[in-house]
C-alpha cells in the first residue's frame, strides 16, 4: 500500500511538473522520498523499494537544479546515484540497471557543471560515457544503446570545449556525429533521430566557431540549418522546433560576424530576432526564451558597432543588457547566466567608448571586469571566463591610453597575462595565439 502512495505522489509530481507547478511538485516528490526512504532502509535488498526511490531522487534533482538549489539538487543525484550502483552491483545483467547509472552520472556531471567543479563533473562525464560505449558495444543492435552513445558524446564534448581542448571535443564530436549519421540512415522518417544529428551538428559547428574556424562551422551550420527548418515546416506549432531554427540563424549570423560578412549577418540575425522575439512574447517567464533574445539583440548590436553606427548599435546592446541583468538576478549562482552579464557590461561600455562617454565605459567595463574576476577565481577550468577577463582589462587598457600611459600599461600587461596562459592551456589554437601577438604589439608601441 505505501509502495503505491509513492508511486501516486511521484505520477502527481510529474503532472504538476508538466503544468509548471513546481512546488507542488516538490512537495509531491518529498512525500514519495519519506515514504520510500525508511521502507529501503528496512529492507535494503528489496529492489521495488530502491528502484522507486532512485527515480524519486532523480526527479527531484532535476528539479532542485533547475529551481537553482544547486546543493540539494547534489546531494539527490549523490543518492541515486548510490542506489543504482547498488542495485547494478547485485544484478549484472540487467542493462536497465546500467542505463540509468550512466544517466545518474550525467545528472550529476551537469550539477558539477553548475557548482564550477568541471574537474568533477569531467569525472562524471567520462564514467558515463565508458558505461553508454560499452552498452553499446555488447548490442550494437539495439538503437536506443547507440543513440545514448552519441548523446554522451555531445556531453563530453560540451565539457572540453569549456576546458578549451578543442582536440578532444573533435574527437568526441565526431564519433558521435558517426552514430547520429547511421541511426539516421536506418530511421529516416525518425523526427527524433533527425533532431539528434542535428544536435550533433550544430556542437561540431560551436567548437569550430569557438576555435575561431568560422568558415568550418558553416558547413556544420548549414547542414543543421537545413534539417531544422524541414522538422519545423512539419510542425509549425512546436515551439522548441522553432527555436532551434532560430539558434542556427543567430549561428549562421555570428559566422558571418566573424567572417564580416555583414550584409548576410543582417539577414540571419533578423530571421533569428523575428522568432526569437515571437517566442519570449509568448512566455515571458521562459528564462532560456528571453536569454536568446538578449544574445540575438547582442549580435545585431555588433554589426552596428563594427560599421561604426554607435547609437544603434547603443540602442541594440542595452537591450542586450536589459534582460542579461534581470535572467542573472533569477540565478546569481549559474556560471552562464553570469558570464552573459559579464560580457554585456564589457559590450555597452565599448558602445559608451565608442560614443566618446569615457566615465559610463569605464564603469561599465569595471563592472564587468568584477563580475569577471570573481568567474575566473570560483571557476578557472572554464576558458571562457579567461578570455573575457582579458578583453576586459585590455579595453580597460585603451580606455586609459590618451589620458595615463602607465595606467594603459598596466591594463595591457593585465591582459598579457592572462592572454599567454590561454594560449598554454591552449597550444595551437592560431586565433588566441593572434590576439597575443598584437597585445604585444600594442604594448611595445606603448612604451
Amino acid at each position: 500500500m505505501n509502495l503505491n502512495l509513492a508511486e501516486a505522489a511521484q505520477k502527481l509530481a510529474d503532472v504538476e511538473l508538466s503544468l509548471g507547478e513546481t512546488d507542488r511538485a516538490s512537495e509531491l516528490l518529498d512525500t514519495s522520498i519519506g515514504i520510500l526512504q525508511p521502507m529501503s532502509d528496512a529492507d535494503p535488498e528489496f529492489f521495488s523499494y530502491r528502484d522507486q526511490l532512485a527515480r524519486a531522487y532523480q526527479t527531484s534533482g532535476r528539479l532542485q537544479l533547475r529551481t537553482g538549489a544547486v546543493t540539494a539538487a547534489l546531494k539527490s543525484h549523490t543518492k541515486c546515484l548510490e542506489i543504482y550502483e547498488f542495485l547494478a552491483e547485485r544484478d549484472r545483467a540487467n542493462t536497465r540497471l546500467l542505463v540509468n547509472v550512466a544517466l545518474a552520472n550525467e545528472d550529476l556531471g551537469n550539477v558539477h557543471m553548475r557548482m564550477k567543479d568541471i574537474d568533477a563533473a569531467e569525472i562524471a562525464f567520462q564514467k558515463s560515457l565508458d558505461l553508454r560505449f560499452d552498452l553499446a558495444e555488447s548490442d550494437p543492435t539495439v538503437s536506443c544503446n547507440n543513440r545514448n552513445l552519441s548523446v554522451a558524446y555531445n556531453s563530453f564534448l560540451f565539457l572540453k570545449v569549456q576546458q578549451g581542448k578543442f582536440d578532444e571535443a573533435r574527437v568526441a564530436g565526431q564519433r558521435g556525429l558517426v552514430i547520429a549519421e547511421g541511426i539516421t540512415r536506418s530511421n529516416p522518417t525518425s523526427s527524433l533521430a533527425q533532431q539528434d544529428l542535428s544536435v550533433s551538428l550544430e556542437y561540431l559547428g560551436n567548437i569550430e566557431l569557438t576555435a575561431g574556424n568560422p568558415k568550418v562551422a558553416a558547413g556544420f551550420y548549414q547542414r543543421c540549418a537545413q534539417i531544422r527548418q524541414q522538422l519545423a515546416d512539419a510542425a509549425p506549432e512546436d515551439a522548441a522546433l522553432s527555436r532551434s531554427v532560430s539558434v542556427m540563424y543567430a549561428n549562421l549570423g555570428q559566422v558571418c560576424l566573424q567572417t564580416e560578412d555583414w550584409s548576410d549577418a543582417r539577414r540571419w540575425l533578423g530571421k533569428s530576432l523575428e522568432i526569437k522575439k515571437s517566442l519570449a512574447a509568448d512566455d515571458p517567464d521562459d528564462v532560456r526564451a528571453q536569454t536568446d533574445l538578449s544574445q540575438v539583440y547582442g549580435q545585431i548590436g555588433d554589426i552596428h558597432s563594427a560599421l561604426d553606427e554607435n547609437r544603434e548599435a547603443m540602442n541594440m546592446i542595452q537591450k542586450q543588457l536589459d534582460i542579461a541583468e534581470s535572467v542573472a538576478d533569477r540565478d546569481a549562482a549559474d556560471l552562464t547566466t553570469q558570464l552573459r552579464l559579464a560580457m554585456a557590461c564589457r559590450k555597452i561600455g565599448l558602445a559608451h567608448f565608442a560614443l566618446q562617454e569615457v566615465g559610463k565605459a569605464t564603469s561599465s567595463l569595471n563592472r564587468a571586469m568584477t563580475i569577471g574576476e570573481r568567474l575566473a577565481k570560483e571557476a578557472p577550468g572554464f576558458l571562457n571566463h579567461h578570455l573575457h577577463l582579458a578583453d576586459v582589462y585590455e579595453n580597460l587598457g585603451d580606455i586609459t591610453l590618451e589620458d595615463d600611459d602607465s595606467e594603459a600599461e598596466d591594463w595591457f600587461r593585465k591582459s598579457l597575462a592572462v592572454r599567454k596562459s590561454v594560449v598554454a592551456a591552449v597550444p595551437g589554437n592560431a586565433q588566441f595565439a593572434a590576439q597575443l601577438e598584437m597585445l604585444e604589439a600594442k604594448l611595445l608601441k606603448d612604451q
